[in-house]
């Protein structure tokens, strides 16, 4: 077990865990409300706050000329 937390810590580690992922861990542990749900209770502001004209709040990484978030959060609502 302590082998797989391991590499699942690595894995988030990698994947740059977005703030509704980790936000919703918190608020489940703190409230006992499952993982799922807490996600989805949280997802709507997180959108909201992420989706500004100003995206001097986030990270460009390396990869990216500048950040990506605008076009992402539009490709989103697109689908929904």
């Amino acid at each position: 077990v302590h082998s797989a937390a391991t590499i699942a810590g690595i894995a988030f580690a990698n994947a740059f865990l977005g703030v509704c992922h980790s936000m919703a861990h918190k608020l489940g542990s703190q409230f006992h409300i499952p993982h799922g749900l807490a996600n989805a209770l949280l997802i709507c502001n997180v959108i909201r706050y992420n989706a500004n004209d100003n995206p001097t709040k986030q990270t460009a990484f390396s990869q990216y000329d500048r950040p990506q978030a605008r076009r992402r959060y539009a490709e989103i609502a697109d689908h929904l």
